[in-house]
């Protein structure tokens, strides 16, 4: 973003489209119409099952936990549109570069530094979570307060420098993804090194600090022994890691891969999904796997549902639920 701002004649150096003729390649090969709807439809059926997460998130944010999750969703909402609703309409208009090179360039530039900053916050909430399990002493005194606004600033002021300073991935309807060479397609000679170092870190870091939540998860329970609810707790929180684990890792692992070498279709289509997932499949897992979010959100439909006497059965049936399920405290989530 510094260059477009400030050093115009770089940028123009760098992304000047003077030399493209965007009709090269024929529309029809730069359109994915199916994949544009359905990545449209599930932001906006995400988007709607935030809501109800993130109101029940900020009523616990005495919590450190529940501040970084809120960061987090808060973050992921504001990236979630560019890699949902403007990714699915770029591809229906078959776009490239080119095509909106300055809104491509600055959505890139926004999309680049959001996704460095999710990337710290998640390593931050694993840093918490494992020392909350090993030494919960360390966790109060590293997270505790005051204390976890530092690494949400620290994690926002590099997602900041990376918006600014780095190149940014930039929008190709050819191959519906996002990549550094703004001229994919027509010419193949870029890539940014520093973006290859950082994904294939998130790739391999995230998941082993994962793994190594597990692990000291499992030493826990044996240690202090294990009941029917810890062992419901230990199975949810295994399923959570695995699915955030394997988003990050298949995302980043196979973008550094494209890096050098574009892969099948379906494989770079996979990549895609499974980044925008990072950002947008946080408020399912929260609503099958937190049982604090999970009450709240019955109580709020339930409430919206009350106020209307037409839907008695609907209000029947999460007031059954709600006796089911009766509502647990925060410590026990």
């Amino acid at each position: 973003m510094e260059m477009f701002i400030f050093r115009p004649e770089e940028y123009n150096r760098l992304y000047n489209c003077a030399a493209i003729n965007v009709d090269d390649v024929p529309l029809e090969k730069r359109q994915h119409i199916p994949e544009a709807i359905i990545t449209i439809f599930l932001c906006l059926l995400y988007y709607i099952l935030y809501i109800p997460c993130i109101i029940s998130i900020y009523k616990h944010l005495d919590l450190p936990v529940y501040r970084l999750i809120f960061f987090i969703s808060i973050t992921n909402c504001f990236i979630l549109w560019m890699l949902g609703f403007l990714h699915g309409i770029l591809s229906l208009f078959g776009a490239v570069f080119c095509s909106y090179s300055t809104l491509i360039y600055i959505c890139g530039c926004v999309m680049s530094g959001i996704w460095i900053t999710v990337s710290l916050a998640e390593v931050s909430l694993t840093i918490n979570r494992c020392l909350a399990i090993l030494a919960p002493n360390l966790e109060k005194r590293f997270f505790g307060g005051w204390r976890v606004s530092v690494w949400i600033v620290a994690s926002l002021i590099y997602g900041t420098s990376w918006c600014l300073y780095v190149k940014p991935v930039l929008f190709n309807g050819i191959h519906f993804t996002w990549f550094f060479n703004p001229f994919i397609g027509y010419t193949e000679d870029y890539n940014s090194v520093i973006h290859i170092i950082w994904d294939m870190s998130v790739a391999v870091g995230i998941p082993s600090m994962y793994i190594l939540f597990v692990v000291l998860f499992n030493i826990k329970v044996h240690a202090f022994g294990s009941t029917k609810s810890v062992s419901h707790k230990k199975k949810m929180m295994f399923i959570q890691v695995f699915i955030i684990s394997m988003f990050n890792f298949m995302a980043c692992s196979v973008y550094v891969y494209m890096m050098y070498t574009i892969p099948i279709e379906i494989l770079v289509h996979f990549a895609q999904f499974c980044w925008f997932h990072i950002h947008a499949f946080p408020p399912v897992i929260y609503l099958i796997l937190n049982k604090t979010i999970r009450d709240d959100a019955k109580r709020l439909v339930y409430g919206i549902l009350s106020k209307y006497p037409r839907c008695r059965k609907v209000k029947r049936i999460f007031a059954t639920s709600n006796m089911l399920y009766p509502v647990h405290t925060v410590s026990d989530s």
